[in-house]
């Protein structure tokens, strides 16, 4: 009885010693690349992918008529739609929230949005207005977009759409180039040249307030968020996030430069040019994330040729993907974010525990 005292002991010491070893960060984030797996590898270019539940859109041209269209995959069914209806031929960055796929299409001689719900398998236009409307995101009942007045150039407007009371609104117009707006609940962000730089602005669409997430000397261009998070590019070498809750800043120093980024929780993605800029330069283009939590970056997709353009949902990357034929020939890959478990060996004589992280 006296021994299986000791044992029911050292057993809840154990127990205790392992929570806590995990609970101190012991864990690490990884992506295994053997679990690696192709969504799109078509002929022609896959690009501009977008995740939400099982659903990934993306853009594609697809054989030698030069059109670009809007397919989309359900990950557990392998289906596969074309979204955009025959009229289109110039359709790009999809997004897509709880079934319903935004993108912006040229099909009428200018940038329009057009959305498509997979739930009712329906392809209607959402917002038609003078001007180009480009790049849209969608959160719950909302879109949000750049507009420019025509092209070239580069947008210097955000606006929004309320799908239930169809109607749009302005959200900035102050003076300086506007970049890929983002939206999570009543938070919009995107990057804004208007101090003469690249610079991080928000705004609260239930507060009706703007926000000045990032600015500075830096090169702060590209931007994503997620509850109370903003991900943003920071320099030329590290990721930017900021607490909307606390008001609160921190920098990951990361190598190379760094953009498309992307927020899911805790977990940034984005694409890094390692090795510099310029076609002198023996550089890459590859997928890496960092656990704003743990305070670790992992590599997501080192592989041989360019990738770029991440997306994430809950624990599942997408990107496009040119190791096979080129970024002009690119495909839609996906893979897994997973906590790596330490291993813990437990000795019975002695109660001797043994840590050792997975190499």
């Amino acid at each position: 009885m006296e021994r299986e005292g000791r044992n029911l002991i050292s057993t809840a010491v154990v127990m205790f010693w392992m929570v806590n070893l995990c609970n101190a960060g012991l864990d690490l984030t990884y992506v295994d690349p053997t679990t690696e797996f192709a969504i799109a590898a078509n002929s022609g270019r896959q690009s501009e992918p977008a995740i939400w539940g099982d659903w990934v859109a993306w853009c594609e041209r697809r054989g030698t008529d030069g059109g670009y269209d809007i397919y989309a995959e359900n990950l557990s069914t392998n289906e596969e739609i074309k979204l955009t209806g025959p009229s289109s031929s110039a359709a790009s960055y999809p997004d897509i929230y709880d079934g319903l796929v935004v993108w912006n299409d040229w099909r009428n001689g200018d940038s329009d949005i057009y959305q498509y719900d997979l739930r009712t398998r329906t392809e209607s236009i959402l917002y038609s207005g003078p001007g180009e409307q480009v790049w849209p995101a969608i959160y719950g009942d909302t879109v949000v977009w750049a507009y420019r007045d025509s092209m070239p150039g580069v947008p210097e407007e955000v606006w929004g759409y309320s799908i239930s009371e169809d109607e749009a609104f302005l959200i900035s117009d102050s003076e300086g180039y506007k970049w890929y707006p983002d939206i999570s609940g009543d938070i919009v962000v995107w990057g804004d040249f208007r101090n003469g730089n690249w610079d991080i602005y928000g705004y609260d669409l239930s507060a009706h307030t703007e926000l000045e997430i990032a600015s500075g000397p830096e090169y702060q261009r590209s931007a994503a968020v997620h509850g109370d998070r903003v991900a943003y590019e920071h320099g030329n070498q590290g990721i930017g996030i900021y607490d909307l809750d606390s008001g609160t800043r921190m920098i990951h120093e990361s190598q190379g430069a760094n953009d498309n980024i992307a927020i899911y929780g805790e977990i940034i993605v984005w694409g890094s040019m390692r090795g510099g800029r310029g076609p002198d330069t023996d550089r890459t283009y590859n997928i890496y994330g960092y656990n704003a939590v743990g305070d670790e970056e992992f590599p997501i997709c080192v592989s041989p040729g360019d990738q770029g353009g991440p997306a994430i949902y809950e624990n599942i990357v997408v990107w496009s993907d040119g190791r096979l034929g080129g970024w002009w020939e690119a495909d839609i890959y996906g893979n897994t974010v997973v906590p790596e478990p330490a291993s813990i060996l437990l000795v019975s004589f002695g109660g001797l525990v043994l840590l050792r992280k997975r190499s």
